[in-house]
């Protein structure tokens, strides 16, 4: 019993070192891809949203390119763009290409997570790239996103 509580105690401790001494090179991967993409989104005067930490799920149909992984996800007028932060792929989408907005999150004013579909038009046909991120009302209002006639929900803090 002593054993395995030593091999467990071992474990654990050499986790947390693993992950201390690869944060550096996380946060260094990170601010790449943020500038990659604040970059093919037409530059930071022209962006308006990042998302740092966004996780992209690819496009339906896959032919389409739509990126899968841990990126960043920028917004500007012209442009939605997201970079994979290792290694560092791009994958835009004109919004002008944009026909809908969705969202797989059913209480979006409250969610701290969630899920958006773009839905856009190229020349192969219609397709969809989905994307999590936190707080995805800002990005669905970014987008487009109808919040039907009553608008957005009003978030209420309970403090």
């Amino acid at each position: 019993m002593n054993v395995l509580l030593i091999v467990i105690i071992l474990l654990v401790v050499g986790a947390a070192l693993a992950l201390l001494l690869t944060a550096p090179k996380m946060r260094k991967r990170e601010g790449e891809a943020v500038d990659l993409a604040m970059a093919e989104a037409g530059g930071s005067a022209a962006v308006r949203l990042v998302e740092a930490k966004a996780v992209g799920f690819g496009t339906k149909p896959e032919e389409a390119g739509g990126l899968r992984g841990m990126g960043v996800l920028a917004s500007s007028p012209e442009t939605l763009a997201f970079v994979t932060w290792k290694p560092q792929r791009v994958f835009t989408i004109s919004k002008a290409a944009i026909t809908q907005v969705g969202t797989q999150t059913a209480q979006v004013a409250e969610a701290t997570k969630g899920m958006i579909d773009v839905t856009y038009t190229e020349a192969s046909g219609e397709v969809t790239a989905s994307f999590r991120m936190a707080d995805p009302g800002d990005w669905l209002d970014e987008l487009g996103y109808d919040w039907g006639p009553a608008g957005r929900p009003v978030t209420v803090d309970e403090d």
